[in-house]
């Protein structure tokens, strides 16, 4: 879990740099300070058209998504060895444990990363209430009769 941790937060600077890679507040990294700004670009010049920056975000974003896909595989398996129940009310536990279970599980959008993630939105209780709904039924949550918001969770066998 150490390097998921970390994966969070080297995350935003990632998604800052594919937004603007050369804004006003880039910083070259160790590795370009070390290369001498050697860039494919510069000894490529097919390389630095527009499509194929496009292209080369996409992928990245792409090879991010799986990575994320990846942790949140990983994350459940422990959050589903570890809790017997979720509480995903309107109380202020509840909300919570929904921004918990949205940054444990990778549910925020790649690009809505960098915002602040101080108070849980609308869109992130819409994101893990389907989300859970979606693991019903392949058997890894179900809902706890009589309390609306709380979630039983089923154990690894």
């Amino acid at each position: 879990m150490r390097n998921y941790a970390k994966f969070l937060r080297s995350l935003s600077k990632v998604v800052r740099h594919l937004s603007d890679p050369r804004g006003s507040d880039f910083q070259k990294t160790d590795i370009e300070a070390g290369l001498g700004n050697l860039s494919l670009s510069s000894t490529i010049p097919i390389l630095a058209s527009k499509s194929d920056l496009e292209q080369g975000r996409q992928a990245v974003l792409f090879l991010l998504e799986a990575l994320r896909k990846k942790s949140a595989e990983t994350a459940w398996t422990i959050i589903r060895s570890a809790y017997r129940e979720l509480s995903c009310d309107q109380s202020t536990v509840g909300m919570g444990t929904k921004a918990w279970l949205a940054r444990s599980l990778c549910l925020e959008p790649v690009l809505h990363l960098s915002g602040s993630r101080e108070s849980p939105s609308a869109e992130v209780d819409v994101d893990v209430e389907s989300w859970l709904e979606a693991r019903v039924p392949v058997g890894h949550v179900r809902r706890k009769e009589g309390v609306e918001g709380r979630w039983i969770v089923c154990k690894v066998r």
